[in-house]
Formats: C-alpha cells, sequence, structure tokens
C-alpha cells in the first residue's frame, strides 16, 4: 500500500526540507551568473529564448526557466520586460498545439504544470494557454487506463520511454493537488518498474536520468517505502566518472555531461544526503557542474558542447546549484514565499561631459567608469561602445572591465551627443546619453558695422576759406565703407596772413561755407563752397548693419538741418567782417587791443567779449 500524504501536506514538507538551504545566506556565484544569462534571454513578451535578439519567448526553455527562477529562490511573475512576464508569455501561448510538437507531449505537459506551481500560479493549471485547456486532464489522456502508466501516445498505447514520462506525470500531478486514482495508479507502477540494479530506464537498461526523476517522484508522494530508494542512489553513484561528473547510462556512454549530473545532484539532495560527499578521483558532482559555466551564464552540456539548448541545460544546473545543505532544492520547486530580485543591469559610475556642460575649446575628453551588478556575470569590454553625434567612435577609445577614455578633437561649435552603451559578458546592457555644447568665441572679420544710415561714413570735411579742409566725422559705425570726399580746396577768401578755417574749426565738426550773397566785402573773390559732403555721406553706399533706410532718414534730417548751418556760419562770418573793417582804420578800442587782435583772441578761446588779451596780442 502506498503510503500518501495530502498535497497541502506534502508542499509544506517540501518547503520544510529547503528552510536550511533558504536559511544559509547568499546564492551560489554561478546561479547568480545563470540568472544574468536568464535576464538577458527574457524577450520582450516576456517568455524566454536562447538568444538575446529574439523577439518572442521560446515554448518549450520558458516553462524551464520559470522553475530554474523558483529554485533561485526568486518569482518568476516578477521578472518583468515592458510589463510582460514569464506566466504573460505562458498565459497566451497556444499550449496544446505545442505539447502536440513535442517530442513528448505529455512531459510538456507536466514541465508546465510544474512552471505555474513554482511561478504561484496554480489556480490557472483548469484554464491555461491562450485556448483555457485544463492541463490535468490533457496530460491524463496519455495515461494508460488499466497499469497506470503514461507513455507518448494517448491512453498509454506503447511502453516507450514509460519511465521518465510517468516519472514527471506523478511530479506534475502531485504538484497540482490532485489525490485520486489516476495518480494512486501511476505511483504504483513507477515503483514496479524499478530494475535489479535499483535503477530506472525506458527499455531493459537503467539510466541515471529516469532513476533520478522516480527518486524526485516517490520523494514528492511520500511512497519511497514502496520501492528501494536506497538502491536506486546505489545505482547512480556508480555511474559516476573520475571528473566527478554522472555519465548518463553505462550501455552507451564512458564520459558525464551537466544534465546528467544536475538530475543526480537533486536525488542526492531528495533523500538528504549532500552531493560533495560523493567524491571521484578527488572531483565532486558540484565541482564537475561547475566547470561547465561559461563566461556568460550558461552551463554547457559538456566540454565544448552546448547540448541542444543552453536555457534548458543551464535550467537543470541552476535547480541542481540552488540546494546548499540536505534538503536543498529539487523537483517540485515550491514557490518562493520570500523572494530576491536580482538586479542585472551594469550601472554607470560617472560620466564627462556631465548633461548641459559648456565649453570654450574644440577638444574634450569623454571619461566613464562603470561596473557590473553584485555576481554578475562582469562587464565585456568589447561590447562597450561609444557614439558621437551618431559615429561610431569606439576605435580609439581605452576601454577595460570598469572604464572608458577618450579625446575628442577639432569639435565644431553647437550642440553635440555622446553615447555610451556597456554590457555585461551575459548580454545584459545600459546606455546613457549626454549632450554637451562647444562655443568657442570667433574674433569679428571684416564688414558687419554701423553701414548707410547707421553711423555710415563720417561727415566729409569742408574746404574752408584760406585753403585746407575742415576734418571729417570719421568712418561711422563697425565699419561701414567710407566716402571718398573731394580733396581740391576752394579759393581762398582771407588776405594773407589771416588763420585758416582749418586751424579753428573744430575738430571731428564740419562747418558749412557762408551763403554766396552780392554784397560780399571782397569783391572778385570765389564764393565759399559750403560743404554738403555730410549729407552725401549719410546717403551713401556705406555698408554694414544700419541698412539703407537709417541713411536716408539720417540725409533727410541732415538736409532739413542745413539752412540753420547756413545762417550760424553766416553769423560767425559777418562777425568776422566787422573785426576785419575796424583793424583796417587802426582803432583801438577801450582796455587796449585793437579790434583784430580782440577777435583773433576771441577765436583762439578768450572768454569776454569787452576785454582785451593780457599781455596784447
Amino acid at each position: 500500500m502506498i503510503k500518501r500524504f495530502g498535497p497541502a501536506l506534502a508542499l509544506a514538507l517540501i518547503i520544510l526540507l529547503a528552510l536550511p538551504a533558504l536559511a544559509a545566506g547568499e546564492r551560489p556565484v554561478k546561479v547568480m551568473h545563470a540568472l544574468d544569462y536568464f535576464h538577458a534571454r527574457q524577450a520582450k513578451d516576456g517568455g524566454f529564448n536562447g538568444s538575446t535578439s529574439a523577439s518572442t519567448g521560446d515554448a518549450y526553455a520558458t516553462p524551464w526557466v520559470m522553475i530554474a527562477i523558483a529554485a533561485a529562490r526568486e518569482q518568476p511573475g516578477a521578472w518583468k520586460v515592458d510589463g510582460h512576464s514569464p506566466f504573460t508569455y505562458m498565459s497566451k501561448l497556444d499550449i496544446e498545439t505545442r505539447a502536440l510538437a513535442s517530442p513528448m507531449p505529455p512531459v510538456y505537459y507536466a514541465q508546465v504544470i510544474l512552471a505555474f506551481c513554482s511561478s504561484g500560479k496554480k489556480e490557472f493549471i483548469s484554464h491555461a494557454g491562450s485556448k483555457y485547456i485544463d492541463l490535468v486532464s490533457k496530460l491524463e489522456e496519455y495515461q494508460n487506463p488499466t497499469d497506470g502508466h503514461f507513455s507518448n501516445r494517448k491512453l498509454g498505447a506503447d511502453a516507450s520511454f514509460s519511465a521518465t514520462i510517468t516519472a514527471w506525470a506523478v511530479l506534475a500531478m502531485d504538484s497540482a493537488g490532485e489525490t485520486g486514482t489516476p495518480l494512486t495508479k501511476a505511483v504504483a507502477w513507477l515503483a514496479a518498474a524499478q530494475h535489479a540494479d535499483g535503477g530506472w530506464g525506458d527499455d531493459a537498461n537503467s539510466a541515471v536520468a529516469p532513476t533520478a526523476l522516480a527518486v524526485l517522484a516517490l520523494t514528492a508522494t511520500g511512497s519511497t517505502a514502496s520501492a528501494d530508494v536506497p538502491g536506486a542512489i546505489a545505482y547512480i553513484r556508480t555511474q559516476q566518472v573520475d571528473s566527478g561528473g554522472f555519465k548518463p547510462t553505462s550501455a552507451h556512454y564512458t564520459s558525464a555531461d551537466s544534465e546528467t549530473t544536475g538530475w543526480a545532484i537533486q536525488a542526492a539532495w531528495a533523500t538528504h544526503t549532500n552531493p560533495d560527499t560523493w567524491t571521484k578521483n578527488g572531483h565532486t558532482p558540484d565541482s564537475y557542474l561547475r566547470s561547465h559555466a561559461q563566461k556568460n551564464g550558461s552551463f554547457y552540456q559538456a566540454t565544448g558542447y552546448p547540448g541542444p539548448s543552453l536555457p534548458i541545460t543551464t535550467s537543470q544546473a541552476v535547480i541542481a546549484l540552488s540546494g546548499q545543505s540536505p534538503g536543498g532544492m529539487f523537483l517540485p520547486v515550491p514557490y518562493p514565499t520570500s523572494p530576491y530580485l536580482s538586479k542585472f543591469k551594469p550601472v554607470f559610475d560617472s560620466f564627462k561631459p556631465s548633461g548641459g556642460s559648456r565649453y570654450t575649446t574644440r577638444t574634450v575628453t569623454v571619461t566613464a567608469t562603470f561596473h557590473d551588478t553584485y555576481h554578475g556575470t562582469g562587464i565585456r569590454p568589447a561590447a562597450v561602445t561609444l557614439t558621437v553625434d551618431g559615429a561610431n567612435k569606439t576605435h580609439g577609445s581605452t576601454v577595460n572591465t570598469h572604464s572608458l577614455t577618450h579625446k575628442l578633437t577639432g569639435l565644431s561649435n553647437g550642440q553635440h551627443t555622446v553615447t555610451i552603451k556597456i554590457a555585461d559578458y551575459a548580454g545584459n546592457t545600459t546606455s546613457a546619453t549626454h549632450k554637451f555644447t562647444v562655443a568657442v568665441p570667433v574674433p569679428p572679420s571684416g564688414g558687419g558695422g554701423g553701414g548707410s544710415g547707421g553711423g555710415g561714413s563720417g561727415g566729409g570735411g569742408n574746404t574752408h576759406p584760406g585753403g585746407g579742409s575742415t576734418p571729417g566725422g570719421g568712418t561711422g559705425g563697425g565699419g561701414g565703407t567710407p566716402t571718398t570726399l573731394p580733396s581740391t580746396p576752394t579759393t581762398t577768401l582771407l588776405p594773407s596772413g589771416i588763420p585758416s578755417s582749418s586751424s579753428v574749426a573744430p575738430s571731428g565738426g564740419s562747418v558749412s561755407g557762408a551763403p554766396v550773397g552780392s554784397g560780399s566785402p571782397f569783391p572778385g573773390s570765389g564764393s565759399p563752397s559750403g560743404s554738403t559732403s555730410g549729407v552725401a555721406a549719410a546717403a551713401g553706399s556705406g555698408q554694414g548693419g544700419g541698412g539703407v533706410g537709417t541713411g536716408v532718414w539720417l540725409g533727410g534730417a541732415l538736409a532739413a538741418l542745413l539752412p540753420l548751418g547756413a545762417l550760424a556760419s553766416f553769423l560767425v562770418h559777418k562777425k568776422r567782417m566787422a573785426g576785419l573793417e575796424g583793424a583796417s582804420h587802426g582803432r583801438t578800442l577801450p582796455g587796449g587791443g585793437s579790434p583784430w587782435q580782440r577777435f583773433k583772441h576771441w577765436l583762439s578761446g578768450g572768454r569776454g567779449a569787452g576785454s582785451a588779451p593780457a599781455g596784447g596780442a
């Protein structure tokens, strides 16, 4: 008679058996690396694939990875990409179609059931996938109703792989909480199928994998008394080789592989045996399995051989290595109630130039420091990239496992964009983008100043009696083209010895000539040439920022002021003539000095029209 525990009691027993491992503290480094590998291969739909570039998960690898995540004490439902978890992927999958396309449909149903249970989604087993199928009912379609064994054909119509398939079915039904006849018949058949050498096999020969599965199934259901479990463990030990690993069977194999070794380790934990005590030639199953861990966190099936599916092989290794003491992890893996949540993205510690920075040089050095997360696979220098304004600048950079340096030269003025992407060996990536500005001062060149009307050409120098000309106002504005002024003086109006107007005119200003009149005191003399050069210059063609419109306006204003300038010139000229008239009669003014001397003193800056210059002329 099969000894049975209720499903709740069985689950509690499994959890209790796992408690020492949960209390053991930190998870093995190789397990953390494997989780890093899984993270990098989670697709956007939440499933897992063997490729980092896959857009969708793999229907056969995903259930395995879900179980492995739970074995590593993390909740599979917490692993999300774009809001999609592995359970999201499985809930949208046509599970029946995928099962029928697999080599062993009932095994696939069993693995999906175990994946749901380990993810805390047991309630969805009765309406799973996109077609809401009952997974247990679908599984039991492959059971022989007479003796209870399972096979690849419905109603158990053949005996191929019966030991392996039946063991998987028992694990799944027990995990789903089944207690009826299908389970009890399957357990009875499985116990009776044990070979004389202590093992189980899918043919006349025993093999490690079906033997370990049978031990796990009988342990989970509390039916170990119905079979020779110690004899099963003894058989498994006979298949250990000098490397510490286990070969599948003695019939056709001479070397070990990772999956077989993983099954042996699970059988040891299920029977409260520490597999580290199973030494061969100084090696243990654990050391053998770790030796097949790759830099990216995956586990190879054998030396130099990745196996048919790296995610599946890696999942089996994670389940085996997650047990750290007797009662450690083994199938069925219970849902972790106090999970970890591994961090897997590489992290930037610093990145310069910082965002929004400004430089007045065309040479800028890009520097970054970074690290991988705790117990991650580590930064892979060959996968670190630098782009500047969309162009790959990785070549010429100094890159190692923790930093990048690159000197940018000849940068143009304006905003520049720098992106650095870092990646670990598992394939997880993190990128950061900073924008900075180069603003090197540019010296002014040529024109661009006042221009016509914006200052334009300065007022031209006026020709005064006695020769010479009044200095012009200079070129106005910021670099307008000056207008060439006439340089030929007009006829001299003053007698010899009288100072010319060029020596007395205010610097920088233009004094207009007196208007021509019929009463000129100097018969035969030419009229003073009243200069309109200031107007001409303002309306001229000086080039600059002022514009033609301003020049026209200023020219018009000067033209309007011309009569006032002419009147002022006439009054000055009249006063000058009065002084000359007094001098011609030799008259002496009160206080000393002749009118001419007094006039000359006034022109040179004297004050007071009625006072004579001190000391004479």
